[in-house]
């Protein structure tokens, strides 16, 4: 498969830049992970990375965050409210957690609105594959 028709897929059946760049975050990254990934997998990252405008390992995490961000939102909500309920939040903290909790909210819609996105071009897809598996059945009938 040549590069540019790898990117089109891509481009076709992936998140946008936008959607993306939601995920991304400022944060410290603390921790390494390491893994050896087969080569068509790295070009498609690669290729997503390209179309995002991202490095490979920039892309690799917002994949992961898109996958594990209500894990991670529910985590911190948790905290954050425990001490709200506790009575351990100044008033500047609450405002702090509030505002935390509407961008939460608007990451976890884009990232409900990513899967869903992907769900349904792959439901199209194997609906796809599905008839074309009938067709040939049908015509194998008939003769």
């Amino acid at each position: 498969m040549s590069e540019s028709s790898l990117e089109e897929i891509i481009l076709e059946s992936r998140a946008s830049a936008a959607e993306a760049k939601v995920m991304s975050t400022e944060l410290k990254k603390s921790k390494v992970i390491t893994l050896r990934v087969e080569e068509p997998l790295f070009k498609a990252i690669e290729a997503q990375a390209k179309l995002w405008n991202f490095k490979p390992a920039e892309t690799i995490r917002v994949i992961l965050r898109f996958y594990f961000l209500p894990v991670e939102l529910e985590m911190e909500l948790r905290g954050e409210r425990e001490k709200l309920w506790k009575g351990e939040l100044t008033p500047d903290h609450i405002g702090e957690y509030m505002v935390f909790a509407f961008e939460a909210l608007e990451k976890a819609r884009s990232s409900v609105k990513f899967l869903g996105d992907d769900l349904l071009r792959l439901q199209e897809a194997m609906g796809g594959k599905l008839n074309e598996v009938l067709e040939e059945e049908g015509k194998v009938a008939e003769t």
